[in-house]
């Protein structure tokens, strides 16, 4: 297995530290004000049976069963869903990195979130509350989907999109939506703020099912892990999939995507090797 990293043109440092809670709020964007009391003025209300349509917007996913416990008080953290088995919620957005701010607490009881985005890439573990204890969230996640942009770059395989396959699962990482999933003992969820963050320096990833998000628990890629190493300053963008070779993430237009969203100061991951050595892929 080789590992090579490849700094397009200004090399960014990296930032390798716990997520911080005293990120300045975002400008004006998205925002979403969870519950069943009254909504924030300005605040975009989400009850527990708000579910996701194109038209809509947002709203929470299928097989999501939360529910919504007022406490009355502040609008804002008077009220919050919460489950007892893990659910997402998905907001219709454009492709690029979005800063999201998620307020997180309960007046009278603890809570215990772990937050993962698009196919469960790890944001953030395990954050605790104290009953009356409220938390900011902050973490970026970057947004792409399948579909190449005119001009397509010269000598490319040819094709307006990448050729996903069905090792692509439910394909949450190449679709037109940031999906935010809610995880743990007791996650209480008050508020949701997003808000574009493309000058923000990425790291985009390549390679195959060693760096993938990989869709069911228990497992997991290096790849997959990344983002909750980095302050939210810093974002991951991971364009590998299982069962790729170095040749086939070209010939299926992978890395012609990933190229077309790079700019100077971005940082390019490649791993390769453990599918291109194998003997009865030669077509591969």
């Amino acid at each position: 297995m080789r590992l090579f990293i490849l700094p397009i043109l200004v090399c960014s440092c990296f930032a390798l530290a716990p997520h911080a809670q005293d990120v300045p709020a975002p400008p004006a964007g998205f925002k979403f004000d969870f519950g069943t009391g009254e909504a924030v003025p300005g605040w975009t209300k989400v009850a527990p049976d708000t579910s996701y349509s194109d038209e809509r917007g947002y709203g929470f996913e299928p097989g999501s069963v939360p529910s919504g416990i007022d406490r009355g008080g502040d609008p804002l953290t008077g009220d919050f869903i919460t489950g007892a088995t893990p659910f997402s919620f998905s907001v219709k957005v454009s492709e690029g990195n979005w800063l999201v701010r998620i307020t997180l607490g309960d007046a009278l009881g603890e809570s215990l979130t772990t937050i993962k985005s698009e196919t469960r890439r790890l944001m953030l573990q395990r954050l605790a509350t104290k009953a009356g204890e409220f938390k900011v969230a902050t973490f970026v996640c970057n947004v792409h989907n399948s579909r190449m942009t005119p001009p397509l770059p010269a000598n490319a395989p040819g094709g307006s999109e990448v050729r996903l396959t069905n090792l692509d699962p439910n394909r949450l990482n190449w679709d037109d939506k940031l999906t935010i999933e809610f995880l743990n003992d007791r996650p209480c969820i008050c508020a949701i703020e997003i808000v574009k963050a493309d000058n923000l320096p990425t790291v985009f990833l390549a390679g195959d099912s060693t760096v993938t998000d990989q869709p069911r628990e228990p497992g997991a890629s290096w790849g997959q892990m990344l983002p909750a190493f980095f302050k939210p300053d810093i974002a991951v963008a991971n364009y590998a999939a299982s069962g790729q070779t170095l040749k086939s993430f070209i010939t299926d237009l992978r890395l012609d995507k990933l190229l077309s969203q790079m700019k100077p100061g971005d940082w390019l991951l490649l791993q390769f090797g453990h599918n291109d050595e194998k003997r009865n892929w030669p077509q591969t």
